[in-house]
């Protein structure tokens, strides 16, 4: 029987037998009474600098009869492991009177192409950026000289502008498909512990390469990329959208149209606005960067100034909640890049803007 433990303590540094030993222990079973354990979920208790704990969950399979043993103990912290629901794609059943055309090919645009391929529709990607080698050449001139090249920068090009941020896998909804996002960069070479760190994150070095083998994944999948395409107009019939432009040329017959075009793209939302298309307001937070010695954070939350494996760079969040009724906003850290530094990420000419981005 599959069964699932939780809030699981051990010192930091302690490997996977002290993990087996102590989940024997507490279910009151012999170590080898317990079959293909599996880590599930690993974070962080730093409240004690003097004992910093890992807190793990894991899953692990038992005999019926010791299974049946374990339930009398009645431990809060272990039960019958959730079934994860397998979502088979469901296959198109309308034909196509023209491909899917998806704008963009950051994190939006290379997700929305590999469901739609995998349910057998024809997809057109267009970019305006360049492929993430030619694109890293850009970046480092605009890094290095000042030079900015303003289709292909921090913000666009393949990946879009989480390339060159941290890869940071966070979110704050609890939609069921956020495994599916997890297992699917796993697949194309993200390190197997984003599926289970509390805060996980890829790093720019990696992430490059997983969203190169994606697209080549996605190409193998009969999917057409198209760089260096920027679309320029679109147009309507009979409240779709039936064609897209590409650099102001060719037209793109399309069944339907996917704008993953990110926050940047400020040329396609004043187009959007002139064709007549509604958009809403959305309030925003503004902020600022702040760049801190991460030996400062790490003595700050750790104890210690260097930075350790089984540690990790440390981190933290703020949270200042105040009266709105007295017209006070209040303040939280929306995202840290452990271990990272400030870059500039402008995409426009004479424009600053600031990111923060860790290897």
């Amino acid at each position: 029987m599959r069964l699932a433990a939780t809030n699981l303590s051990l010192p930091f540094n302690a490997d996977e037998s002290a993990l087996m030993m102590l989940l024997a222990s507490e279910l009151r079973v012999k170590q080898e009474d317990i079959q293909s354990l599996r880590i599930t979920r690993h974070s962080l208790d730093a409240r004690d600098k003097a004992d910093i704990r890992s807190i793990y969950s894991v899953s692990f399979e038992l005999s019926t009869e010791n299974a049946k043993r374990v339930a009398l103990l009645g431990l809060k912290n272990v039960g019958k492991l959730p079934e994860r629901s397998e979502r088979e794609p469901e296959q198109g059943t309308v034909p196509q009177d023209a491909p899917a055309v998806v704008v963009g090919l950051g994190p939006a645009g290379l997700f929305a192409a590999h469901e739609l391929a995998k349910r057998g529709y024809k997809v057109i990607v267009i970019e305006r950026g360049k492929p993430i080698a030619e694109r890293k050449a850009d970046v480092e001139t605009f890094f290095s000289q000042g030079l900015l090249n303003t289709n292909s920068n921090v913000m666009f090009g393949e990946g879009g502008a989480g390339t060159f941020s941290d890869g940071k896998l966070t979110t704050r909804i609890k939609d069921p498909r956020a495994e599916d996002v997890i297992d699917t960069l796993v697949k194309f070479g993200a390190d197997g512990n984003i599926a289970v760190e509390a805060k996980p994150h890829i790093g720019t070095d990696v992430l490059s390469h997983v969203v190169a083998d994606m697209r080549k994944a996605l190409q193998s999948m009969g999917v057409e990329i198209r760089f260096n395409s920027c679309m320029t107009d679109f147009d309507t019939r009979d409240g779709r959208i039936v064609s897209v432009t590409v650099n102001g040329k060719e037209k793109l017959p399309c069944c339907a149209a996917v704008l993953a075009i990110g926050q940047a793209a400020r040329d396609t939302y004043r187009l959007l606005v002139s064709k007549g298309i509604e958009l809403v307001p959305k309030p925003f937070a503004v902020g600022v960067r702040i760049e801190h010695p991460q030996d400062f954070i790490n003595w700050f939350q750790f104890g210690i100034q260097e930075t350790l494996p089984a540690l990790g760079s440390a981190e933290y969040n703020l949270v200042s909640q105040l009266s709105h009724r007295k017209g006070e906003r209040g303040v939280y850290s929306f995202c840290m890049c452990p271990g990272g530094e400030v870059v500039a990420a402008a995409s426009e000419e004479g424009g600053v803007v600031t990111n923060g981005m860790s290897r």
